[in-house]
């Protein structure tokens, strides 16, 4: 079930069709649409997504150890958010150019329409609660 103890990428859609990343430090909250998909290998997802173009230049919003993760992902369009010990993403790399769901290949917008934010939008968000924005959520043993 949960990947515990691995640091690793799902991603979910927001209302205006922007995409963001979330790095799960490996205990951060999950929805639990991301991990179950039949569509989209969740395991898989970061090498897939750092395979897309790189199309956009990526701007660091805080100061993190080890940058080239997040900058990598967000020169591919995704806003990118990282797990905190205060229970919730906060925003660690922007796009300079977004990417947009419509942009993606269609196998991503099946698997995106079950990941799309309730409430929360990328462009103006910095920290990201999932249990507000997703019925169920998946969470490290320990949680």
């Amino acid at each position: 079930m949960y990947p515990s103890g691995i640091d690793c990428v799902w991603i979910a859609v927001d209302q205006t069709g922007m995409l963001g990343a979330f790095i799960t430090a490996g205990e951060g909250e999950i929805s639990l649409n991301a991990i179950q998909s039949t569509i989209i290998n969740f395991i898989e997802l970061e090498e897939k997504i750092l395979q897309f173009p790189i199309s956009s230049l990526a701007h660091l919003t805080t100061s993190v150890p080890y940058p080239n993760e997040f900058i990598a992902i967000a020169e591919r369009g995704f806003f990118v958010y990282d797990w905190t010990d205060k229970n919730r993403y906060e925003l660690v790399c922007i796009p300079k150019t977004p990417l947009h769901l419509k942009q993606l290949p269609h196998q991503y917008m099946t698997y995106l329409q079950a990941l799309k934010l309730k409430h929360s939008l990328f462009q103006s968000t910095t920290t990201i609660n999932i249990n507000l924005e997703f019925d169920q959520v998946i969470y490290a043993s320990h949680h």
